[in-house]
């Protein structure tokens, strides 16, 4: 054993690489799967299979996924059946009564991300409202009944996603 610590440079050297190449290996490799995975998911969003896509969109609303945001926000445009619901309740404790909200999967998805995606939903909503207003057919002074209906959905879903996020209120999921 004497012998081996007599070589050039020893053991010790090609030793400690090794180590700290397994460690380098131990932390960056949980490190970088997450990242693989949520590329993987925000992928499976555009899938032509309906169940792949609602278990992503699952998973990245769980994951408090950012990068994820713009795709939902597209998945979430062109759903047509994203809707929510929201009401009032009282609870039994003294506490007080509560706003809730019930969102259908995409729209959860993207209140699950929070507040971090604020600037996200904001700028989709400016977006949003400013293809909405080159396209009506209203005078900018009134609307009609047949201009509200024609709304597009999504945009009152994102208002309503940052009004939860500021008012803190219970949310829920329903399926379509």
């Amino acid at each position: 054993m004497h012998r081996i610590h007599e070589r050039e440079g020893g053991w010790s050297k090609p030793l400690a690489l090794v180590l700290v190449l397994a460690v380098a290996c131990g932390i960056a490799g949980p490190l970088s799967y997450r990242p693989v995975i949520e590329s993987w998911n925000i992928r499976q969003l555009s899938s032509p299979d309906e169940a792949r896509r609602l278990a992503a969109v699952r998973r990245l609303g769980e994951w408090r996924c950012v990068r994820a945001v713009p795709q939902l926000l597209d998945a979430l445009r062109e759903e047509p059946r994203e809707s929510f619901s929201r009401g009032f309740m009282f609870p039994t404790h003294s506490a007080g009564s509560a706003n809730f909200v019930t969102f259908t999967p995409i729209a959860y998805a993207i209140y699950q991300v929070g507040p971090d995606a604020t600037h996200l939903v904001e700028a989709a909503l400016r977006r949003g409202w400013d293809e909405y207003n080159a396209s009506a057919s209203w005078d900018g002074t009134s609307i009609t009944m047949t201009d509200y209906l024609a709304e597009p959905q999504h945009l009152n879903i994102l208002n309503r996603i940052l009004r939860a996020w500021e008012r803190n209120d219970e949310v829920h999921v329903r399926s379509y």
